[in-house]
Order: structure tokens, then C-alpha cells, then sequence
């Protein structure tokens, strides 16, 4: 008899749990959004990051991923905080709330705030054009162009030596912020769709191509290159400042 009634109990959970499954998944993207966001700030945090999990399957939305990773902070679960940190961010790399709260999490979690090592000129050129989505490099390509254009125009219509030369200066300005943009939203675009980084989720060694344990090990919430996967579940990083790089455990990281 207790033998059935533990059956019923554990068929009727399964019932339960299936149907709000489903449930959540027949929600509209609204729906889900006011359900994650009254859950969160009623401090049901955990009601709130499956809320928003649910509104992410249905289409990237990167105010979803940072209140996903708020959600995640609030549960003490830093790792999970710093993947959807990063993602929001290389959705939308000048998302300031995000970047302070990544750096944040990474000192909680005693994470050194990682750069990519390399000259100064270089890091802050990579900074710059990184730091911007392709979408905003385009416009400000566009509005460039514009520029370049209504200058050329006025330029030829002005009689006005002065003001035809000063225009000639404002036209050539606006041509090299036209390429540097173009180049630029070509690059963040590359960085985008090549984007190969990865956030380890629990404390894993690193070793060298012979299978030596480099001193190193990574710590949780860092954030690492990806390379190559062999067949024996281990994947090729390289720590973002080139310190360490050699094979770790696959399951250990979380794709960004």
C-alpha cells in the first residue's frame, strides 16, 4: 500500500511539473517578461530565472540575460551570473549595467578582472572597436555618410572661399570616420559571429598536450578562449591574458 502511494505521489509530481512546463512554454513572450519580473522582485529568485530562461528560448533578449544573471547573483550562483553577463554584453557590448556588474561578480568570486594582454595601443584600439555592436558601428557609418555628402553639396553651392574650405575639412573628417567605421563594424561583426569563449562553471586543472597538470588550475567564473574538442571530452583554452593555455575538462565550461 505505501508502496503505491509513494507511486501516486511521485506520478502526480510529474503531472504537476509537466503541465507548468507546458504552461510556460504556451506563454507569450509579455507574459513570461511581467511573470520573471514580478518573480524577482517578490525575491523569487528562482521562479524569476526560470521565468526568464523560458522568455530566452523564444529569441535573444538582452535585458532578459541581465536580469537573468541579477537573478543568478541574488542565488549566489556567480558562475551562472558571469555567462549571462558575458552574453548580454556581446549582444550589446556598451551595455554599462552589465559590464559593472560582470566585474562585480568576478570580484566576488576572487576572479581577477581579465584583459587581453598585448601593447597598450593595441588593447585600447581592440577596446574601442569591441566595445560597440556592428548594428552601432553601421550607424555611425551612415551618419557619416551623410555628413560627407550634405559637406560635398554645400561646398560646391558656397561661393565663399572660407566656408568652402571649412567644409572641405568637415567632409574629409567625416570620409575617415566613414572607414574607420565600416572596418570596425566589419571586425565586431567577425568577433560576433566567431566569438569562441567560454565561462568555467566549477574549480577544473589544466593540462599540457602530454597530459602533465600545469600549476594553474582554473577557477570558477573565468572566462577563457575555446579552441578545438577532442574525442575524450577535453577542449583547448587559453586564458584571456595568455598565461595558460593547454586541454581542460568540456564539461567544466559553459559556452558565452
Amino acid at each position: 500500500m505505501k508502496t503505491f502511494r509513494y507511486i501516486l505521489l511521485f506520478v502526480s509530481a510529474f503531472c504537476l511539473t509537466t503541465s507548468a512546463w507546458a504552461g510556460q512554454a504556451q506563454m507569450s513572450p509579455e507574459a513570461l517578461k511581467a511573470a520573471a519580473d514580478s518573480a524577482y522582485a517578490g525575491k523569487d529568485y528562482v521562479s524569476a530565472a526560470r521565468h526568464y530562461e523560458s522568455l530566452l528560448k523564444k529569441g535573444i533578449d538582452v535585458e532578459a540575460l541581465y536580469n537573468l544573471g541579477n537573478a543568478y547573483y541574488r542565488m549566489a550562483n556567480l558562475p551562472k551570473a558571469i555567462v549571462c553577463y558575458e552574453r548580454a554584453l556581446r549582444y550589446a557590448p556598451s551595455h554599462e549595467d552589465a559590464a559593472y556588474n560582470l566585474r562585480a561578480c568576478r570580484a566576488k568570486a576572487g576572479v581577477p578582472q581579465e584583459q587581453e594582454g598585448g601593447m597598450f595601443f593595441v588593447v585600447w584600439a581592440k577596446n574601442e572597436i569591441y566595445g560597440h555592436s556592428a548594428d552601432e558601428w553601421a550607424v555611425r557609418a551612415l551618419i557619416a555618410f551623410a555628413i560627407a555628402g550634405a559637406a560635398l553639396l554645400l561646398s560646391r553651392r558656397l561661393t565663399r572661399r572660407w566656408l568652402r574650405r571649412l567644409l572641405r575639412v568637415v567632409m574629409s573628417l567625416a570620409v575617415v570616420v566613414l572607414l574607420v567605421s565600416i572596418v570596425s563594424a566589419a571586425l565586431a561583426h567577425h568577433a560576433f559571429t566567431d566569438n569562441r569563449r567560454a565561462v568555467v562553471m566549477k574549480p577544473v586543472d589544466v593540462t599540457d598536450e602530454s597530459g602533465r597538470k600545469l600549476p594553474t588550475p582554473l577557477l570558477p567564473g573565468q572566462t577563457v578562449k575555446t579552441g578545438e574538442t577532442s574525442g575524450k571530452n577535453k577542449t583547448a583554452i587559453t586564458t584571456l591574458d595568455g598565461k595558460v593555455s593547454g586541454w581542460t575538462d568540456s564539461h567544466c565550461l559553459e559556452a558565452i
